[in-house]
């Protein structure tokens, strides 16, 4: 009896291994397809170096991050212009001074 539930537990211990060697068969098949019909072509192409520079959030010359936030109304800003013709935010925190200074960006841009 001892031999017969050691004889089956061997054989469902190899069945296991078999099923994990066949997935990992497969995993390893789609990496190697996914590096050779696209990674391979992504990388040899003229813009490699600039779109990796950009996973690895490598900013280039005069690029910047911006998080646009929707809702935000113009009404609610304040932006007011010294005479010295610089740009000031008075009595503003953080947040409201990044959504005065995009409304001015897209004021500039219109």
């Amino acid at each position: 009896m001892l031999f017969a539930i050691r004889s089956y537990l061997n054989n469902i211990a190899i069945l296991d291994a078999i099923d994990w060697v066949e997935q990992e068969k497969i995993s390893k098949t789609d990496e190697i397809n996914f590096t050779q019909n696209f990674l391979l072509k992504y990388l040899w192409s003229d813009y490699a170096d600039y779109f990796l520079a950009h996973e690895n959030s490598i900013l280039y010359k005069n690029e910047y991050i911006l998080r646009l936030d929707m809702n935000i109304h113009k009404e609610d800003l304040s932006w007011s212009i010294d005479s010295g013709n610089q740009n000031t935010w008075k009595g503003m925190d953080a947040q409201q001074s990044r959504k005065d200074f995009l409304w001015k960006k897209i004021e500039d841009i219109k």
